[in-house]
């Protein structure tokens, strides 16, 4: 497993395998969109964690949450990858992001080493 596996404050698992896939419980989250991503970042981003987004394309996503989280005291490491080195240049331009180009079936990572790993429109 890449991911830890994370529960919410009953012991209710939200988040599994990211090689199996990514179940979270959205319920208590009030917003949609980006604001719901940033909800949940907020709610789970630790300190020194460690911050995926995988399929990231031109980091969109993962730099609103790196300058959300940021705002509000989380500083975590982002990485982001993809199967495109060319959508890879545009993304690395927003900063603050190690960016890889890279498959989710074979990921770079260790085992247990992520906090948060996130997929938007990236195909699976």
């Amino acid at each position: 497993m890449i991911a830890r596996e994370l529960t919410d404050k009953d012991g209710e698992k939200i988040y599994n395998d990211v090689q199996t896939g990514v179940l979270i419980d959205w319920d208590g989250l009030e917003n949609t969109g980006i604001e719901s991503l940033r909800d949940f970042a907020l709610k789970y981003g630790v300190n020194g964690g460690n911050f995926l987004d995988l399929g990231c394309g031109e980091c969109y996503y993962s730099a609103n949450i790196k300058a959300f989280l940021d705002e509000n005291g989380v500083k975590m490491d982002y990485y982001g990858i993809d199967i495109s080195k060319d959508i890879l240049a545009v993304g690395s331009k927003r900063g603050g992001i190690s960016l890889a180009v890279a498959s989710a079936s074979d990921l770079p990572f260790e085992n247990d080493s992520l906090d948060i790993v996130m997929s938007v429109f990236a195909p699976s």
